[in-house]
């Protein structure tokens, strides 16, 4: 039997969709960006910023932010470097909103409720 794993999500079509978008968007991203230097990486980060100051700053939410990460050591050595402020609070999956991860945690609970074998640990939880 395969790896299961524990952060599984059930997905809806939307969301599904959502994550090939943000896939797709950082490939596009990055073959149009790899010959960038860091300096003009840094003045599209910092660009990004000044036109969304309402926008935390976290990865996924900037186009690019996959390249420019691994460009600088991590995406908050890339934020400290153009002198950018950190996100507050935690990040929510892409295409999710709060109450879909509550109710798709819910619904994954309730099904290793009702199987009769333990997935992870090969036991019964009967």
């Amino acid at each position: 039997m395969g790896k299961f794993r524990r952060n599984y999500r059930i997905k809806t079509k939307e969301q599904a969709a959502a994550e090939r978008e943000l896939r797709h968007r950082e490939k596009e991203f990055a073959a149009a960006h790899e010959g960038d230097t860091d300096e003009e990486l840094l003045v599209y980060l910092k660009q990004f910023a000044a036109e969304h100051p309402e926008q935390p700053l976290f990865k996924t939410d900037v186009p690019g932010g996959e390249l420019i990460g691994k460009r600088f050591g991590g995406w908050k050595e890339a934020l400290k470097i153009a002198e950018l402020p950190k996100p507050e609070g935690k990040r929510e999956m892409v295409g999710y909103t709060r109450a879909q991860q509550i109710r798709s945690r819910d619904a994954w609970n309730q099904k290793r409720q009702e199987c009769g074998r333990c997935m992870f640990r090969g036991e019964n939880e009967k």
